[in-house]
């Protein structure tokens, strides 16, 4: 019954995929929709994880190098694959407050991966993502916009969209940028910073507020 229930999943899966796309691969649309259904069964992003937890009849040495082929493919274009899961997010989030947290983490021994994600019930679903070669410390700033610039489309049906981050975010570009937009925002800052608490009023240092 549940290899049933999953071969359903792997199904919808598929479906999803290729109804978002106007000329479907299916040598791409496939091994996406198995990584996907193997994800949500095994809850884990290890490839042979997720083979492993799928419901078809293959061996788990070939599925893991067509997931290996999927992954080395220049013809796939992950924002455009990842899109229709974005928006089946939003649905089921609603269109009310979008609490929007912003973090950069290690990728690997020499990247670095700027992630944009939704707050939802204790945990953090991702819409927009950057990798970036380098070592330790914080990307340039016009980083940071560029991400938001990409998932702002995602956001335009929001009432409100609240931006969290910490101190690595709070550079003008990046506060201009979302002043523009007319976003909310809470971050971190830097002590060397000075803020107007008032329209007009005397600059302040962040250490004495």
């Amino acid at each position: 019954m549940a290899d049933g229930a999953n071969l359903q999943l792997y199904v919808f899966t598929k479906a999803l995929i290729e109804n978002h796309h106007e000329k479907p691969k299916n040598k791409l649309t496939k091994p996406l929709a198995m990584m996907v259904t193997g994800l949500i069964l095994g809850q884990h992003v290890q490839l042979w994880m997720i083979a492993v937890w799928l419901p078809m009849n293959t061996q788990l040495t070939s599925t893991v190098r067509r997931f290996e082929r999927f992954l080395a493919d220049e013809r796939v274009n992950v924002q455009d694959y990842f899109e229709p899961f974005v928006w089946a997010m939003h649905d089921s989030l609603g269109y009310e407050i979008a609490y929007v947290i912003l973090d950069c983490t290690h990728a690997g021994p020499k990247c670095r991966t700027l992630v944009a994600g939704l707050a939802y019930h204790g945990t953090v679903l991702p819409i927009g993502w950057k990798t970036y070669k380098g070592k330790k410390g914080h990307l340039k700033d016009y980083r940071h916009r560029d991400l938001l610039i990409q998932i702002a489309p995602y956001l335009r049906g929001y009432r409100q969209v609240i931006v969290l981050g910490d101190a690595e975010f709070s550079s003008d570009p990046v506060i201009s940028w979302l002043l523009g937009q007319k976003w909310d925002f809470v971050l971190r800052f830097q002590h060397r910073y000075q803020v107007q608490t008032v329209p007009n009023g005397d600059w302040q240092s962040m250490k004495r507020i």
